[in-house]
């Protein structure tokens, strides 16, 4: 079995804690069977290293299990946005990497020459983000590593408390990096 890539391990780990929370509290037979049919096919998909569309299209179906459970109305609403939570925050992640499997002889970010840079992607256009997270990304491209006031100040019409839910919405889909450095946060475009 090929390696998974870590992030892909915790989202498929959480994803899995918070259904198996929610599986038992399903009222309607049919849909705790059908839910369950369909978190044992994410599982399983991921264990045997598919192809990601597979693994993406196996957390759609997922997904689409949890609406109609919210739909039905019989669950606790906590429970079941958790695990919608972590389901879209899979596919997010499967959407914007171009593989499930972590490359095993990559070397770390430290240890790569200056002229040697790790390859890009603009996942702006894979991955949907509101047009108020564009801009904020927009304004840490422009800037390269900035800290979370010099971002504020950057994206001057905007209020500080929808900067930093962006800077935390760009963080949480792999699009911006967080670092501590100098006592401060910065942050910068990946």
């Amino acid at each position: 079995m090929s390696r998974l890539h870590p992030r892909t391990i915790r989202l498929l780990a959480r994803t899995l804690w918070y259904g198996a929370r929610l599986a038992p509290a399903l009222g309607d037979s049919y849909l705790r069977n059908e839910f369950q049919e369909r978190m044992e096919d994410l599982l399983a998909t991921a264990a045997e290293g598919q192809d990601v569309l597979v693994v993406f299209q196996a957390g759609r179906r997922l997904h689409r299990i949890l609406e109609r459970i919210h739909a039905s109305g019989n669950v606790r609403l906590e429970d079941l946005l958790l695990a919608e939570r972590y389901v879209l925050l899979l596919m997010v992640h499967l959407r914007s990497s171009d593989r499930l499997v972590a490359p095993v002889s990559r070397p770390p970010a430290s240890s790569r020459k200056d002229d040697e840079k790790a390859p890009v992607v603009d996942s702006v256009k894979e991955i949907e983000v509101s047009d108020t997270a564009q801009t904020v990304l927009a304004a840490i491209k422009k800037g390269g590593s900035a800290r979370a006031r010099d971002v504020i100040r950057r994206c001057a019409p905007l209020s500080d408390r929808t900067v930093k839910r962006c800077l935390k919405e760009l963080a949480d889909v792999g699009l911006v990096q967080k670092e501590n450095r100098e006592g401060a946060v910065f942050y910068r475009s990946v």
